[in-house]
């Protein structure tokens, strides 16, 4: 699918890449404020783990991202046309 559609594809990823960091941060800054405020440690530990799992998931779908587009798949792609186009 990523050759028929790899400017939709970029266009994720690009967004991917910008926005995800700072939804994380974002998040992290609710953790804060959330362990500041509030005293239910019940609700706390809830929240604390709903942030954690956003933040996990977002983290590695930024990698898979970075991964895709500086990882092996596409290493290989490249290097294998430089080679047949040396030949």
């Amino acid at each position: 699918m990523y050759k028929a559609e790899n400017k939709m594809a970029d266009e994720i990823a690009k967004r991917v890449i910008v926005w995800n960091l700072w939804i994380v941060f974002l998040a992290i800054v609710i953790e804060i404020l959330v362990v500041i405020y509030m005293q239910d440690k019940t609700l706390i530990a809830i929240i604390s783990s709903a942030i954690g799992g956003l933040t996990t998931a977002l983290l590695q779908e930024r990698q898979q991202v970075i991964n895709f587009f500086f990882g092996s798949s596409i290493g290989s792609k490249t290097k294998d046309k430089q080679l047949n186009k040396n030949r």
